[in-house]
């Protein structure tokens, strides 16, 4: 199954479409993104662990993908990377959200 998103990348709406890589109840999910074609980054795989620690759970939030060209790197280096942060912080905030009051969409 196929699912259409937008991402939020710093301030910019990207569409996307997220299919499912692997589900592991209570374990992991990882999720394959296709950008729109001319993107700067291609084969981006986003990935959701959990496991036990102590009385609670730590989740593991990673996000992979490749740089095909060299103004991908250069951009990367200068912007890409702490948009890509800021949208994993993000996440993780609203992961911890539901986690304690529940989903309310």
């Amino acid at each position: 199954r196929r699912y259409a998103t937008v991402l939020l990348m710093g301030s910019t709406e990207v569409p996307a479409v997220h299919t499912p890589k692997e589900i592991v109840a209570n374990e992991r999910v990882v999720w394959a993104i296709e950008l729109p074609s001319g993107s700067a980054l291609a084969n981006v795989e986003q990935r959701v662990e959990l496991s036990p620690e102590g009385e609670g759970t730590r989740v593991r939030y990673t996000i992979a993908y490749d740089l095909p060209s060299l103004t991908a790197r250069a951009l990367h280096a200068i912007m890409f990377a702490r948009g890509i942060e800021a949208t994993a912080a993000e996440a993780l905030k609203t992961l911890d959200a539901v986690a304690l009051e529940g989903d309310k969409g």
